[in-house]
């Protein structure tokens, strides 16, 4: 059997990220025999020309042309395409890395429903798409959003793009091809559940919008398919503030309310007033916030509220008239908004996107909408994290994951992560949990910014008190600081030996300290130390002064996000990383009965330090 598949990857000066591409394609699972690359060199002259010689040289499933730096991708992806010996391929830039098994699952998948194209799944900007909700065998591109993706970063059958004539032209850019082939394709299918495609930096340009209604022309029927196709791009011309003239008035019905405002006025000429109130709604913001963060059998539960505002932060609101809801936007001169079906079809989603790769999931949420007495759109939603399945039916991978949330009504819409917290109690620590198969330890924290994000198999024990430090309290008495650190989560073992370090300048104290059981009912667990205090700068106790703080395990320290400010009164005030109300504590919050036991508690630590010594 021949090739299967082809990579083609157009390249000028990628730099350092060109060399984690050409390393992305020889990882590949797929066997070498089966798969090929074919790079098209744009003219490079930052080292990339020569370490694909390199590469050429030492791999023979790999080709190398080059063109003229003026080429653009999409003569470099055609050339590409008429080298290319596998069954299907696959386009990228020359920044773009692909995930170890990407190209054995997206040829899996598209040899398995006799796909035409098939869409694996690629980074995003930051903002989640419908399109890879979940896996699709047969996609409809209305449906199920393909023009989400209009990238050239796909799987397309060779004899297909052949059969159908389809190829870059200079007018229409990838994502004039990736429509054609959409449009021509028998089926698209998508793979949501696998991150195939980390994008660099590179973005798609300006594509022409009359090149992309002649393709709709050309590929479609009148009627409501082309209506609606011509309806998505008119949101790009209106976003633009392009005219409007090849988009029938009919179309308009397609736009959400708040489009087909802008619609009217662009028709009829009222530029100022567009002006006006684009200025007036964007961008349009999210007031979002948790009231409530539990654990339920291993599933992190996040109850929470939702609320558009406008760009200065005043709530959207409605007005009654009868039984009908109306919006009136911010432009005296603009027409109140019949938004009654819009409100009852208002959406809400809850996402976690991963802080280092940007792969997002969508979570399961339930949701309430309501108007209260004040015309307020609010939801209220309940949403649900399985780190077990959250990434369509597939395990979390391990590192930190935000949550986000996003709010769509009648075509105004915004994001925002989750937070900051409803309220003191939604604010405070919450334990972690072992969570999956096979278990990992998961610890939901507050960000610097007071936003949710939750750590999946923190890399140590310390590391995980350091993500909730935050919530650190300290007493003074009989000439010590008494210092509380939460701990989200103890170990069956009790975790290694720790030590509290303390610096000021040049000045260093350490503290050994120790894990005790935590508030009842709220956190597992809190590391304990007992640091001295003078009036004076002493070595081995504090004095006035900026002091920092991190914590010692095992001989490798862990910066904590607090530090200590100690005033020449002896007054002692826990000061936090970007603090936030509620956060920077003061003296006298740990308890007297902790306070008291501190000395019997250190004294047993000495002794089994001295023990596991001899």
């Amino acid at each position: 059997m021949g090739v299967k598949l082809t990579v083609i990857v157009a390249a000028r000066d990628p730099g350092p990220a060109g060399q984690a591409c050409v390393r992305s394609l020889q990882e590949q699972s797929m066997r070498a025999i089966d798969y090929d690359v074919v790079f098209i060199d744009r003219g490079s002259v930052d080292g990339t020309a020569e370490h694909l010689d390199a590469v050429v040289a030492t791999s023979p499933n790999v080709r190398l042309f080059r063109v003229e730096p003026e080429v653009d991708p999409g003569r470099c992806w055609n050339l590409g395409i008429a080298e290319a010996e596998g069954e299907y391929v696959y386009l990228i830039d020359g920044e773009d890395r692909l995930r170890p098994d990407a190209l054995r699952r997206m040829h899996a998948v598209a040899t398995a429903g006799d796909a035409d194209v098939l869409v694996g799944k690629v980074s995003s900007a930051g903002r989640p798409r419908e399109v890879f909700r979940k896996n699709r065998e047969r996609a409809d591109i209305l449906r199920d959003h393909l023009l989400q993706d209009l990238t050239a970063r796909k799987l397309f059958r060779r004899g297909f793009l052949r059969a159908e004539g389809i190829e870059f032209t200079e007018r229409g850019g990838e994502q004039v091809f990736v429509l054609e082939a959409y449009l021509k394709a028998k089926v698209v299918s998508v793979l949501a559940d696998y991150l195939c495609c980390e994008r660099g930096d590179a973005r798609p340009g300006l594509t022409e919008i009359d090149a992309v209604l002649d393709v709709i022309d050309a590929c479609t029927e009148p009627g409501p398919q082309r209506d609606r196709l011509y309806a998505h791009w008119q949101r790009v011309a209106l976003r633009r503030g392009e005219s409007l003239e090849r988009f029938p008035v009919d179309v308009d019905r397609y736009l959400p309310l708040a489009l087909r405002n802008r619609a009217t006025l662009t028709r009829e000429g009222h530029l100022a007033t567009l002006a006006e109130l684009a200025r007036a709604e964007h961008p349009m913001g999210l007031r979002c916030a948790v009231q409530d963060l539990s654990w339920d059998a291993g599933v992190v539960v996040m109850d929470l509220t939702a609320e558009l505002v406008y760009p200065g932060g005043e709530s959207v609101r409605l007005t009654r008239e009868g039984d009908r809801l109306l919006l009136r936007p911010p432009v005296e001169s603009v027409e109140a908004l019949d938004v009654t079906d819009a409100v009852e079809a208002t959406r809400l989603d809850v996402f976690v996107q991963g802080r280092e790769d940007r792969e997002e999931y969508f979570l399961p949420a339930i949701r309430k909408v309501e108007v209260d007495e004040t015309g307020r759109i609010l939801v209220t939603a309940q949403a649900r994290l399985d780190v077990g399945s959250a990434g369509l039916g597939r395990p979390l991978a391990e590192g930190t994951w935000d949550v986000h949330v996003r709010m769509r009504c009648g075509g105004y819409g915004a994001q925002a992560p989750l937070g900051p917290p409803g309220s003191e109690q939604a604010g405070r620590t919450r334990p972690g949990a072992l969570a999956g198969y096979p278990k990992r330890l998961v610890v939901p924290y507050w960000t610097p910014e007071r936003t949710l994000s939750l750590r999946v198999q923190p890399g140590s024990f310390i590391e995980s008190i350091a993500l909730v430090s935050e919530e650190t309290r300290v007493a003074r008495r009989d000439g010590h600081v008494y210092v509380g650190l939460p701990v989200p989560y103890v170990p069956p073992s009790g975790g290694p030996a720790v030590e509290l370090v303390l610096r000021s300048g040049d000045r260093a104290v350490l503290a050994p300290a120790l894990v005790e059981p935590g508030p009842s009912g709220r956190l597992p667990g809190q590391l304990m130390a007992k640091v001295p205090i003078g009036m004076f700068q002493v070595a081995g106790s504090l004095g006035p002064g900026s002091w920092t703080a991190a914590l010692c395990a095992e001989g490798e320290e862990t910066e904590l996000r607090w530090g200590l400010q100690v005033a020449v009164t002896g007054r002692v005030t826990v000061c936090v990383e970007s603090p936030a109300p509620g956060v920077a504590h003061r003296l006298g919050e740990l308890s007297l009965g902790v306070v008291q036991r501190m000395p019997r508690v250190l004294r047993l630590v000495r002794a089994l330090r001295a023990a596991h010594r001899r």
